[in-house]
């Protein structure tokens, strides 16, 4: 920190987050894991009861165009992985259909395991931490947001 009062950088920067180590924090060094995602579900999910609760999992398409190189205009489509745990998970095994827009908001997670021939495996998958229900003009707005404090209505996208 410079002499005369200045602020130093990590204050500067904010905390370095849970988890993160002493050095982390002086250095400014600061981890993010974030996903906010706006898409359409491919198919109606599905709710599956583990020991830990309720989950569905979840294939949300979001679409981007590109210039080619003759100019013209291409639209692509990446699919995502998400998962809903507990009364989330519920929620939308219960008011989502395919085709449904939708936001979640969460973090990448990827596991890992060994498949039948014993090769390892992995995927990477979004956690859903928050899930809206969104609905266009004229749509029928009749869900619901199901998480957190920013409970409201199905919110309208235009």
């Amino acid at each position: 920190m410079a002499s005369g009062g200045g602020v130093s950088d990590s204050a500067r920067i904010g905390s370095a987050g849970a988890g993160a180590s002493r050095k982390d924090q002086q250095e400014g060094v600061m981890d993010l894991n974030k996903v906010l995602l706006i898409g359409r579900l491919g198919a109606k999910p599905e709710l599956k009861q583990t020991q830990s609760g309720p989950v569905v999992r979840m294939r949300l398409a979001t679409s981007w165009e590109r210039k080619t190189g003759e100019g013209q205009s291409e639209r692509n489509t990446d699919w995502h992985n998400v998962v809903v745990f507990g009364r989330q998970a519920e929620a939308c095994a219960e008011r989502l259909d395919a085709g449904r827009l939708v936001y979640v908001e969460g973090f990448l997670h990827t596991h890992s395991w060994k498949d039948k021939d014993g090769k390892e495996r992995s995927d990477r998958e979004v956690r859903a931490q928050y899930v809206n229900f969104l609905y266009q003009k004229g749509e029928q707005g009749s869900g619901a947001a199901t998480g957190g404090a920013r409970s409201a209505d199905a919110m309208p996208l235009f």
